[in-house]
Formats: C-alpha cells, structure tokens, sequence
C-alpha cells in the first residue's frame, strides 16, 4: 500500500511504478481528485489499473467529466470495506479484460508484453489455487460435520500418543 497526502505526490508517486488499484478522494489539497484522474488519463492513457473515486456529492454533473476514463468508479461515502473489496474484484476484472485487449492489438511493447503474459498466467495459478482452497474448505466443512454428528468417538493422535484434536463423543467420555 503506497500513499499520498494529495493528488500530486500522488502523480509523482505513479511515476515510480503504477498500482495494482487505486483510491483517491474527490476532495484532495493542491490537486483535487478530478484533476488527478484526468492527469492520470493524459499521462498513462494504456493504463490497466482501476481508479475508484471517493465521494459525498452524489448529483451526476459532478460526475460528467468521467465519461472518457476508462476504469473509474465512483463510490458514494460512507463506503464499505465489503463494497470497496467486491467492486475492486469486479474492476480488477475489467482491467484484465483490457490488458488482454492491448495484447492482442500490439499496443504494448515486447518487454511489457512478456510481463503482462507472465502476469496473466500468474493470476490464472492464483485463481486456480483459490478455487482448489475453497473446495478443501467445503469438504473439511463437511468432514468436520460427519465427525462432530456421529456416536463413535474418534481422535486424532500425534506419534507420542498424545491426542491433538477429538470430536464431541470422545470429549465427554475423558471428561466424565
């Protein structure tokens, strides 16, 4: 996590190398959100990366000079943490979505190209590996409720014999 006091340590700091996702303030000293946003646009327009803008004021003419920004969300305040996260998830999406496109139109030079592939490929282990994570997790679940439901008691022991874990029945029994 990279911040910036404003918009334009902000820029300075994009200079350095851009992030993976980005949240500003509509509001900001020295260089407002918007000005960030447009800045950011004119600068890096092959950019991937989603910008999410903070807001209180909700009316749309605030928001019209948005419409040419590709990968902007603005967020009504208070937000969430839940929201911020799932609608990141959802941009992040989208910006993958728009890498590939710059691929496949050569937009990118050879260097960027192979790290974008390389980076791809990474996020398709990544998710891969989530998804085998959450079918552990819902056969333990289910493990966990066949042995916690049933009348036998069943433990688990370590190679000194000493129990590490025992479900409900087998408890009761030592505690009695």
């Amino acid at each position: 996590v990279i911040t910036a006091n404003n918009g334009s340590e902000c820029l300075v700091s994009l200079c350095r190398g851009l992030p993976d996702f980005l949240i500003t303030d509509i509001y900001m000293p020295r260089m407002s959100g918007k000005d960030l946003c447009l800045a950011i646009e004119e600068q890096f327009p092959q950019r991937a990366f989603p910008i999410v803008v903070m807001t209180s004021r909700t009316e749309l003419e605030h928001r019209g000079w948005t419409r040419d920004i590709d990968n902007l969300e603005f967020m009504e305040k208070p937000v969430s943490v839940r929201r911020l996260v799932s609608r990141r998830e959802q941009l992040e999406r989208q910006s993958y979505a728009q890498l590939r496109r710059y691929l496949r139109q050569g937009l990118l030079d050879r260097r960027t190209h192979a790290r974008l592939e390389e980076l791809l490929r990474l996020r398709e282990q990544i998710q891969e590996e989530k998804r085998r994570l959450q079918k552990l997790e819902q056969e333990r679940q289910k493990f966990s409720a066949l042995v916690n439901k049933t009348d036998a008691a069943i433990f688990v022991s370590d190679p000194q014999g000493t129990i590490t874990w025992a479900n409900p029945i087998m408890s009761r029994r030592f505690s009695d």
